[in-house]
């Protein structure tokens, strides 16, 4: 069950990088003005078979995303990441606050044991005093 339910996260993955991706090409597409038949015969392909990868129906190899990219002059990476916020994740901003909310805990301990150390001074010398 555990295994059918990772494929079925990796294929929800899956599908939603192609389904990016092909709204990737078609923006970049429109903002060179130019309509599918043009794009597809830039890239030697059909029409429809560029058509399912705009519309996320077919997956890209690397050397297509390759094609596309120097087509659009951009790397692969801004090819896949493109419109993607630019911003950290949230629980990489997550990850840093507790990070700091344990740096302050840490010193407010460090700052504990130093009056336990001065409090224990003081009880010794009360000891002693008690002893004599």
């Amino acid at each position: 069950m555990h295994a059918l339910l990772t494929l079925g996260k990796c294929l929800n993955y899956t599908y939603y990088k192609m389904k990016h991706i092909g709204e990737v090409l078609k923006t970049l597409r429109k903002k060179k003005g130019w309509g599918q038949k043009e794009l597809a015969k830039l890239v030697n392909m059909s029409t429809p078979a560029f058509s399912k990868i705009e519309t996320g129906v077919t997956d890209l190899n690397l050397s297509r995303l390759e094609q596309f990219a120097d087509l659009f002059e951009i790397s692969i990476i801004e090819l896949i990441d493109y419109g993607q916020e630019k911003q950290p994740k949230k629980h990489i901003v997550d990850l840093i606050n507790l990070n700091n909310q344990i740096i302050k805990l840490d010193e407010e301990v460090i700052a504990l044991q130093r009056k336990m150390i001065i409090l224990l001074d003081e009880l010794s010398e009360i000891d002693k005093k008690f002893k004599i």
